[in-house]
């Protein structure tokens, strides 16, 4: 089987934690995709790691896709993103401390991240 991993730091600012649901989706080669599903209680200046079992091959991944499932405002740092069958090839994403939230006066609801690093 396979193995989609998500790995989501969140920045050291006041108040850029959320208890969620923030929904995640991986865009791989080929135009394939990954529907990640929601993630939770993301904690200010932690990393949190998430595993989800899959029967789906997307190929390398290219992009990831957050949407805010509430309006606590969160504002991650670091976005990561990998599969079992390829452990080498990490996607590193950078929000440039983003609020994110479905309250349009506290962030903006969802955002495609296609560029990695820096």
């Amino acid at each position: 089987g396979i193995n989609a991993e998500y790995g989501a730091m969140t920045a050291d600012k006041a108040y850029a934690s959320t208890p969620g649901p923030v929904y995640v989706e991986f865009f791989g080669t080929y135009g394939r995709t990954y529907n990640f599903g929601d993630i939770n209680d993301m904690d200010t200046d932690s990393t949190k790691l998430f595993s989800r079992a899959s029967s789906t091959y997307i190929g390398s991944i290219q992009c990831i896709s957050i949407k805010m499932g509430t309006s606590n405002a969160w504002m991650p740092e670091t976005l990561t993103a990998w599969a079992s069958y390829d452990l080498t090839n990490k996607a590193y994403f950078y929000s440039r401390y983003q609020w994110y939230s479905t309250n349009t006066g506290e962030g903006i609801p969802t955002k495609k991240f296609c560029k990695q690093g820096d």
